[in-house]
């Protein structure tokens, strides 16, 4: 097999070039926009969170076990037998990633998620027990690197207004005004499981807490927006449903952050109520 180098260099000025491996050419490389992670809003957020054009996206598989499969292959003592654990899945589809926070030593950081195991497993079906009668359930979301990089970026909304995104689960996100007061209110698409009620495919409750205990990350280090966190996020979609995000005020939130913005607000801006 033969193999092909990619090359990058500097020249004498500072300026970086890269030789193409289809063609040969030398291509300059430009630096990043400065919205790419320096400005005073993006700055920990990964380049695959908004670069990823898509990734996959499973739920609900479902194990239990077949005492009468004729032939199953047992891989502990390597030889066929009779039963065995099968696996059903509900849905598979792809979609822009979900958004989580990895936080370690090193600070916190955006990146992409996926859901990573949201499955029942029938433990009582081993045993002989009726289907469901003793069931182990697990929603556990994971780090994704999507590798689907493109160069034009996700807009604003998809990530600030979006509840996959956030971590809800796909549905209708909306944002009501009723007397002067701003609320997000989120109906599910899909029906809430019977063992967390939380909708088939989420990874947290809507601006609700998470239940103490419940591991919900396949990684240590790597959790889903707190409650702050998610209303930080709607803030910025709530601004977004007037504002466009090339409009002067959403570009200068980008530079001076939106606290200070808040402090200018007119008449007509409706916050969001968190009671």
């Amino acid at each position: 097999m033969i193999k092909i180098l990619l090359i990058n260099f500097i020249d004498s000025l500072g300026n970086a070039f890269l030789i193409g491996k289809k063609d040969g050419k030398i291509h300059e490389l430009k630096p990043q926009s400065e919205v790419c992670s320096r400005d005073n809003a993006h700055k920990n957020v990964s380049c695959s969170t908004c670069h990823s054009s898509w990734t996959s996206r499973c739920i609900g598989c479902h194990n239990e076990f077949d005492k009468n499969e004729p032939r199953a292959f047992d891989l502990l003592d390597r030889k066929y037998g009779k039963g065995q654990w099968k696996e059903f899945v509900a849905e598979f589809s792809s979609s822009l990633p979900a958004m989580g926070v990895r936080e370690n030593s090193e600070g916190k950081h955006i990146e992409p998620a996926v859901p990573g195991m949201i499955l029942t497993i029938d433990k009582g079906s081993y045993a002989g027990k009726e289907l469901g009668e003793d069931v182990s359930f697990h929603r556990l979301y994971a780090p994704n690197s999507p590798h689907t990089t493109v160069k034009k970026v996700r807009d604003c909304k998809s990530c600030h207004s979006n509840s996959a995104t956030l971590g809800y689960g796909k549905g209708d996100l909306i944002y009501e005004i009723k007397n002067g007061i701003g609320k997000w209110i989120f109906n599910p698409e899909y029906e809430k499981n019977t063992h967390d009620n939380l909708p088939e495919d989420a990874w947290i409750p809507f601006l609700k807490p998470l239940n103490k205990g419940v591991v919900n990350s396949t990684r240590i280090d790597f959790r889903p927006f707190t409650i702050k966190e998610q209303q930080q996020l709607l803030l910025v979609g709530a601004c977004l449903q007037c504002h466009k995000e090339d409009s002067k005020v959403m570009q200068q939130s980008l530079i001076e952050g939106i606290k200070p913005l808040l402090n200018k607000l007119n008449k007509s801006c409706i916050l969001p109520s968190w009671k």
